[in-house]
């Protein structure tokens, strides 16, 4: 979801059709947002959600089923900081040689272990020959680039 308060307008369609702000993962592409969250509030089960255009589609059960120790509420991230943080990243990139000619996006937020740790947000840009990783915490801090 490019542009500035796309992420934010699926993050709230989510929580708006699900009544509840609870996943354990979100992944952000171009046109569409990507949730792994409990099958109902406080379900021990969990089922993969995409939002397109605004709406949201229960895609059906998760192929991986996390713990609970893995949830977060997507309340608590700096979706607004992702655009920014895919253009410090790609400014990363450049100055490490070379222009990233097309390069493709994506974001992923989740806990840093599957025992729980920080929540952080991954971004990643790269083309036909060259990727790259940025990890911010949950505020949009950088931590690291790769």
């Amino acid at each position: 979801m490019r542009g500035p308060g796309r992420a934010e307008t699926a993050i709230e369609a989510f929580i708006v059709a699900r009544g509840d702000p609870t996943v354990t993962d979100v992944v952000v592409y171009p046109r569409y947002v990507l949730f792994t969250a409990p099958t109902s509030p406080g379900a021990s089960t969990y089922d993969s959600f995409q939002v397109r255009g605004g709406r949201l589609t229960r895609t059906g059960p998760s192929s991986i089923q996390p713990d609970a120790v893995a949830e977060f509420s997507v309340e608590d991230i700096a979706w607004g900081a992702i655009p920014a943080l895919h253009e410090q990243l790609g400014e990363a990139m450049q100055a490490d040689g070379g222009e990233l000619g097309g390069a493709r996006r994506q974001a992923g937020v989740q806990r840093s272990s599957r025992d729980g740790g920080p929540t952080r947000i991954s971004v990643l840009l790269y083309d036909a020959y060259r990727d790259g990783t940025l990890i911010a915490d949950q505020d949009g801090t950088v931590l690291e680039i790769s």
